[in-house]
């Protein structure tokens, strides 16, 4: 099945799920709003929960709220950016992609990827041994990392 097939059938079952009132059904995902908004937009009364937790759009909105701190956002995020641009000057091929709330290190494509594993592994301790107080975690996921604030923001 391709691409577009699956994310019909995605549509199709949830749309299936909202015809009974008495379902409320919210779709995490790693992608930013945008593209959830884009991704969901023939689902009507769909919650959604954007990057990982950071932005929520309850079922019954179409307004984002955003969940962190936008002060301590910016704070980790120039910590970990300095960590992960030192390693990515060591890792030719890899790249840095920057969201709202997270940043990602991939090496999938770098031109020696043994080694590049081996970098990133580095790259990611060195980012939750240095940033543990701003309670900032490096997870791996395959040929790349996510960084991700957690467990998650006090909401008061």
């Amino acid at each position: 099945m391709d691409q577009a097939n699956r994310i019909q059938r995605t549509l199709d079952v949830l749309n299936d799920l909202l015809q009974d009132e008495r379902n409320i059904v919210y779709v995490m995902s790693g992608r930013m709003p945008e593209e959830l908004d884009q991704l969901f937009k023939r689902v009507p009364n769909l919650g959604l929960i954007a990057e990982n937790g950071c932005y929520i759009r309850k079922f019954t909105s179409t307004k984002w709220m955003e969940m962190p701190d936008p002060n301590q956002m910016r704070t980790w995020k120039e910590s970990v950016d300095l960590i992960m641009k030192y390693y990515h000057e060591r890792t030719p091929g890899s790249w840095i992609e920057t969201r709202n709330c997270s940043l990602i290190f991939h090496y999938k494509n770098a031109e020696d990827f043994e080694a590049a594993a081996r970098l990133a592994g580095d790259c990611a301790s060195h980012i939750n041994d240095a940033c543990e107080e701003q309670r900032v975690r490096a997870i791996p996921i395959e040929g790349k990392f996510l960084v991700i604030p957690g467990p998650f923001w006090s909401l008061g």
